[in-house]
């Protein structure tokens, strides 16, 4: 049951029904209706290469619109619909999943500090700074033992990966990048770079094993061990990385990610835009105006 398949239509059809200024009662009919018709996704198109996976937002929040409109038109899905769902699809009780009204899910956000999937971080980062201590280059290592918690191994195990999406769920390949380039922004998604010969070939020489530790207590993380030839030169763990809860971007990292990755589209435009998201007054529109903003 991939997120971006199930999650995204319960989101969207709450969301368009506040938009809509539907009574709560409404609302939840429609997040009932929801849940008798909740797309079950798979992830093969990431592990295929395929960018099928980007159609699975689209359509919940397709999905999720009409079922608002449909909830409007007094349309609601039937009492106990969220339960069934819980049971059938996920094999969980929905009081096992029962936050306070009073929690604030938004808290539990995050943003990302490298590009790819987020369980991918922890390795990157503990590689990362195996590297920073022990002033390695990538010509020192010719082995490396990945220790992670089940769930990062299962959504990102892909090897060799041939395209951007499945190099973007590979966490040896993350690794092996971000040792070649010394970070893992969007270049390393770029056709020279997947077809660097370093990085192929400490990508291959990557092994992963789960910490059953981490996996029993639930808790992300990772330990990244180098060797070269039986012996281990050197080795770091991480409990989080920025972006997690326990270590948020500031400002500046914000403003700063913003104008890397938007700035080759936005150029100049890319710091004011970034100032606007950051300092604007609440009642100001979320965006510039267009006028405002070169194209």
């Amino acid at each position: 049951m991939h997120v971006d398949g199930a999650w995204g239509l319960f989101a969207t059809v709450a969301a368009a029904g506040r938009a809509l200024e539907l009574a709560p009662r409404s609302i939840l009919g429609a997040v009932r209706s929801a849940a008798c018709q909740v797309p079950f996704s798979l992830y093969l198109p990431i592990a295929a290469g395929s960018f099928a996976r980007n159609t699975y937002i689209a359509h919940a929040q397709t999905v999720g619109q009409q079922l608002a409109h449909a909830a409007a038109a007094g349309i609601l899905g039937p009492a106990g619909a969220i339960e069934v769902y819980a049971e059938k699809a996920l094999g969980i009780t929905v009081l096992q999943q029962t936050v306070s009204p009073a929690t604030r899910m938004i808290e539990s956000g995050y943003l990302k500090a490298f590009a790819s999937v987020k369980h991918a971080h922890y390795p990157v980062a503990a590689a990362l700074v195996a590297m920073r201590k022990y002033d390695l280059k990538a010509s020192d290592i010719d082995a490396i033992t990945i220790r992670v918690y089940r769930e990062a191994i299962v959504y990102c195990s892909n090897r060799s990966p041939a395209t951007p999406i499945q190099a973007q769920f590979s966490m040896s390949y993350a690794v092996a990048a971000a040792i070649v380039l010394g970070d893992l922004g969007p270049g390393a998604y770029t056709k020279e770079a997947r077809e660097d010969r370093t990085i192929k070939r400490l990508e291959a020489c990557v092994r992963i094993e789960e910490d059953p530790a981490r996996t029993a207590a639930n808790a992300r993380g990772a330990e990244v061990l180098f060797s070269r030839g039986e012996h281990c030169i050197a080795s770091a763990a991480v409990d989080h990385v920025l972006g997690d809860p326990a270590e948020p971007f500031d400002d500046a990292a914000v403003r700063r990610k913003f104008e890397i990755y938007a700035g080759p589209t936005l150029g100049a435009e890319a710091a004011r835009i970034a100032d606007h998201f950051l300092n604007a007054a609440m009642d100001r529109p979320l965006f510039p105006p267009s006028d405002q903003i070169a194209v």
